[in-house]
């Protein structure tokens, strides 16, 4: 549901750049002259593994969340019931919307493809996925962002963990026109971590997946 309410929406912006006029100017013209429309994304990716090695996102990983029973296209979210986040900003404002996806990547922090049956070619770590978007003329780094998560499931009980991120400006992507925010500082439960920046490219096109991973380990 989340995602046809988010193509939902992304439809009718589409609809209103193209029906009056853009807070950005003209479409056609940021197009041309490679302006970048002022969107920010935060793209936060947490591995957590316990000290013996063992991934402990494997489990919700394994299981995903499907939204159609009878389906074998999974919606890769993560079982609502199973856990809570909160994005709070700087300001005290706390967004309730947000929710994690999960994905797969190697040990290189590549995209690992899943295959129509259900199942992966190659083997590698399950990540808990969030991000989040602002939209406006003149925006700023949102820093802070702090993650709260409760999750029994991956954390092994029922204390909301909290992670502290700071982001700078890293890249402008030419072909979306939008710039992409990297999170260049981390703590979680205070302890500080070091973000790891991956992109994965993919070969023959424009497209590259940009992402910061924290690696936590859980004694």
């Amino acid at each position: 549901m989340k995602t046809l309410r988010f193509a939902a929406i992304i439809g009718l912006m589409a609809i209103a750049l193209c029906e009056c006029s853009s807070p950005f100017g003209d479409v056609q013209e940021l197009v041309q002259n490679s302006k970048p429309v002022p969107r920010d994304y935060y793209y936060l990716h947490i591995n957590v593994r316990n000290t013996e090695g063992d991934d402990l996102v494997a489990p919700l990983g394994e299981e995903y969340y499907k939204s159609n029973p009878e389906s074998i296209k999974y919606s890769g979210e993560v079982n609502p019931d199973k856990y809570q986040l909160q994005i709070v900003l700087p300001d005290g404002y706390v967004d309730r919307t947000a929710y994690f996806t999960l994905g797969k990547f190697d040990g290189g922090y590549n995209w690992v493809s899943m295959q129509d049956n259900g199942t992966y070619d190659v083997t590698g770590r399950w990540s808990l996925m969030s991000n989040y978007m602002i939209v406006g003329n003149n925006l700023k780094v949102q820093n802070p962002l702090t993650y709260k998560i409760k999750c029994p499931a991956v954390f092994g009980d029922d204390t909301i963990h909290e992670i502290v991120t700071w982001w700078e400006a890293v890249s402008w992507n030419k072909t979306l026109y939008e710039q992409f925010y990297g999170c260049v500082k981390a703590t979680f439960d205070g302890v500080e971590i070091s973000p790891v920046r991956s992109e994965t490219v993919y070969p023959g096109t424009d497209f590259a997946y940009a992402a910061d991973f924290l690696d936590i380990v859980l004694d």
